[in-house]
């Protein structure tokens, strides 16, 4: 009982809030969680790792009372004896998550699909959307910094617009050529494919596909055109001959106001339990 007083105090102390003016939110700053231990970074008593994510930090958190808010929770799901860590509030899989530091918002990366022009250039017949990240309410958003916004195919211009950020649209042209090999250096002339960066404060986005002239994609053409958010680290190293299912991107996140005050009181609650362990 008094490891586990000791641990969430040790956890608490390290949530000392700072104000982000770039998330325009509170975010955390970690600074001692890199001289402790690596289980400090889990709330005590709670599971550290699902599948290949370990190391869970609180505040996000595998089971009731591990995590400090909803849009926090892990759920390791599990299919065939396989797990898998999902953030459930916006039913995406996690793949790796970083703390806040006092100059720069966490991260998380997460799995997306690609988007495409029609169905029939998915081999699972699907075109989902983009994960909506303004359910969060300000806790997640895209990454400006660590994404690019990529797109391929002959005769395309590809147009990612911001749906919940007036005229934050952007995009890039792509045309046939090259040996069809996707990366950071093939793209970067935009024969085949083409990418650019992405703008700020993004938590919702559509894509648009039209012709390198500007029209709109007629219901019988038959090229395939694709666009995608990718994790800048990821892209520079890939040299794919096909593309995947899913791309990894990256999300920024921070503590907004309601969660630093659900710290606060829960610091409270804590003091209160060790005094009572004491009497």
């Amino acid at each position: 009982m008094e490891e586990q007083i000791a641990g969430r105090r040790s956890i608490l102390a390290m949530l000392k809030p700072a104000i982000q003016m770039a998330f325009a939110c509170i975010a955390l700053v970690f600074a001692a969680a890199a001289e402790s231990s690596p289980q400090s970074l889990t709330w005590p008593g709670c599971p550290d790792k699902c599948g290949n994510l370990t190391n869970i930090p609180y505040p996000f958190g595998i089971g009731l009372g591990c995590f400090l808010d909803p849009r926090f929770e892990i759920d390791c799901q599990q299919t065939h004896g396989i797990s898998t860590p999902v953030l459930k509030n916006l039913s995406v899989v996690v793949l790796h998550i970083w703390l806040p530091s006092s100059s720069a918002p966490g991260l998380i990366t997460v799995s997306q699909p690609i988007l495409y022009s029609h169905l029939n250039c998915s081999t699972n017949q699907q075109n989902d959307a983009p994960v909506d990240l303004s359910a969060s309410n300000s806790v997640f958003r895209y990454s400006q910094i660590h994404n690019y916004f990529v797109a391929g195919g002959c005769d395309s211009l590809a147009l990612m617009a911001g749906t919940d950020t007036p005229r934050a649209v952007v995009g890039c042209m792509s045309s046939c050529g090259g040996n069809r090999t996707l990366g950071f250096n093939k793209c970067s002339s935009g024969t085949g494919c083409c990418m650019t960066s992405i703008p700020d404060v993004i938590s919702k986005y559509s894509v648009e596909f039209k012709t390198l002239n500007g029209k709109t994609i007629t219901p019988g053409d038959v090229e395939c055109r694709y666009a995608f958010l990718v994790a800048k680290t990821w892209w520079y190293q890939a040299d794919l001959h096909s593309l995947p299912p899913n791309i990894p991107v990256m999300l920024e996140w921070a503590i907004t106001s309601y969660e630093y005050s659900l710290l606060s009181k829960q610091k409270m609650v804590e003091e209160i339990v060790e005094n009572m362990s004491r009497v």
